[in-house]
């Protein structure tokens, strides 16, 4: 059925600074607790890489908790360079105790890294995607704070500048409004090529899976079985982008195409469609788009909307104020206070599709679908990318530019190639 374009913490806080707090030989992890086991008090560090928050949001945040749990001190730390930081802490027994997990901490490792989370309550009931933090152990460790769903984000007025009345819900109606607002004079659909990881969505095996099958299972996991990494799924999303592309359907000049330059113009109206999950049309309105000019669509034809968390957090293991840590990461987390402090969408149901344009996104009869719990075949995936050095967005970028159909096709095959080769030699 077509759908129609539709609007829609008190003085005892203490905030450390990088250069106080970060490697480099200053002040690190002060927890300490006099209480017994089980007793809320006692001092905390929780690290964040929201900057931009630490003295006024995540301040009110962790004030507010204060005010109800006397006795208790919350340190809130801003980190820029969050991962490499945070390495380094945990390898040197300075970890923080609240912090996401980076990347190098995975579900089955986790439990080296954190204290286990089962105790606090939660159950899938309240937070989207809670199973899928199980470790193989059976316990949870980390907790989502937010959820990304993936879509096209559009600026309603670009569109009805140009006459598009309506969103496109097939491929043939996304190339017959990106006819229409190129002829209006505004770039129908961004990439900030020259960034390179925002064109993901377009190439992330899991997306591509759930968009294209309804399934996330048929992205990593499946082509982890696979002599092709660039599958008929990929090559589908991918030829879609390369078409855009030689139609004159992205930026004007798409090698210098940036992420700054995206955000401005589709905040403007002079930009239309962006394929991106939801934390990203909230940056729009912060740089003065009205709210109620930024919606959100499913892809077209798509058989699901990919649900993913974005941040997991978790209590550390040399925490000396556990309870305490346990207590305050069960308060950001219930009723979503830390993601809607970070203009997110909460993992916390009751307010996950609060946003306008989330309402929009969900209105569709796609099916929203969540990844399953970790397949070992994941962990099978990466030792083959690892392996056959493929980089699917470097791919992306080079197949979308090139004009030859031939040599287009060369590229896909070159790089299955590197990936069968790479199966051989794992076997």
């Amino acid at each position: 059925m077509k759908k129609r374009i539709f609007g829609f913490v008190a003085s005892s806080i203490v905030l450390l600074s990088l250069t106080a707090c970060g490697v480099g030989g200053g002040k690190q992890n002060v927890s300490s607790d006099n209480s017994e086991p089980g007793e809320i008090k006692g001092e905390i560090v929780f690290a964040t890489n929201q900057t931009n928050i630490v003295d006024t949001k995540l301040k009110e945040l962790a004030d507010a908790y204060m005010k109800e749990n006397e006795g208790t001190t919350i340190k809130i730390e801003g980190l820029k360079d969050y991962d490499s930081t945070m390495q380094t802490r945990i390898a040197g027994g300075q970890a923080p105790d609240i912090f996401y997990r980076i990347d190098s901490i995975s579900n089955e490792t986790a439990k080296d890294y954190f204290l286990p989370l089962d105790d606090l309550g939660f159950t899938e009931k309240d937070i989207t995607t809670y199973e899928n933090a199980a470790s193989p152990d059976g316990n949870v460790y980390t907790i989502a704070d937010s959820i990304d769903y993936t879509g096209i984000v559009y600026n309603k007025q670009a569109f009805k500048n140009a006459g598009v009345t309506e969103v496109p819900q097939t491929i043939s109606d996304l190339m017959a409004a990106s006819a229409k607002l190129k002829e209006a004079g505004i770039t129908p659909m961004g990439t900030a090529y020259k960034d390179k990881w925002p064109i993901y969505p377009w190439i992330d095996f899991d997306v591509v899976a759930t968009v294209m099958t309804g399934d996330p299972l048929n992205g990593k996991a499946s082509i982890a079985e696979e002599n092709n990494v660039i599958n008929d799924n990929e090559k589908k999303t991918a030829d879609i982008l390369r078409d855009m592309n030689l139609n004159g359907y992205l930026e004007s000049d798409v090698m210098s195409a940036n992420w700054d330059q995206l955000k401005l113009d589709l905040a403007q109206a002079k930009m239309a469609m962006v394929y991106l999950p939801s934390w990203f049309p909230t940056q729009l309105v912060e740089l003065g788009a009205a709210e109620s000019d930024i919606g959100m669509f499913p892809f077209p034809e798509a058989k699901g909307i990919l649900v993913s968390t974005n941040k997991v957090w978790g209590v550390s293991k040399d925490s000396k104020a556990p309870a305490l840590a346990k207590d305050f990461l069960r308060y950001l987390i219930e009723d979503g206070r830390y993601a809607k402090a970070c203009l997110a969408t909460p993992s916390w149901k009751e307010d996950a599709g609060s946003q306008g344009f989330m309402e929009e996104l969900l209105s569709f009869d796609v099916p929203v679908v969540e990844p399953g719990k970790q397949d070992p075949r994941v962990d099978q995936f990466t030792a083959l990318q690892n392996e056959s050095e493929v980089d699917e967005q470097t791919f992306l970028q080079n197949y979308i530019i090139e004009k030859d159909d031939a040599k287009a096709q060369k590229i896909i095959d070159d790089v299955n190639e590197k990936w069968a080769k790479a199966q051989e030699k794992l076997k």
